[in-house]
């Protein structure tokens, strides 16, 4: 299973096989938005922060954060 994950402006772009738990995982968070065409999901920078904050794993927190303030994709780590 992949998971591309990527910055633009103050989104994050995740994209991902398809799986009902993570569909409504994704729904579960205020203001996001489908994107049919590019099969993305965009989940808002505010809501990315709340995420991040969550994590009680710093080094989780730390890994989430480069992925997420380098745009980078979780294959490139």
């Amino acid at each position: 299973m992949a998971v591309l994950i990527s910055k633009l402006e103050n989104m994050l772009l995740v994209k991902f096989s398809y799986s009902p738990e993570r569909v409504s995982k994704i729904k579960s968070i205020k203001g996001y938005k489908w994107e049919p065409k590019k099969r993305e999901w965009i989940i808002p920078h505010n809501e990315v922060m709340k995420i991040l904050a969550a994590l009680d794993n710093e080094k989780h927190k730390a890994i989430l954060f480069l992925v997420y303030s380098a745009g980078l994709r979780v294959g490139k780590l």
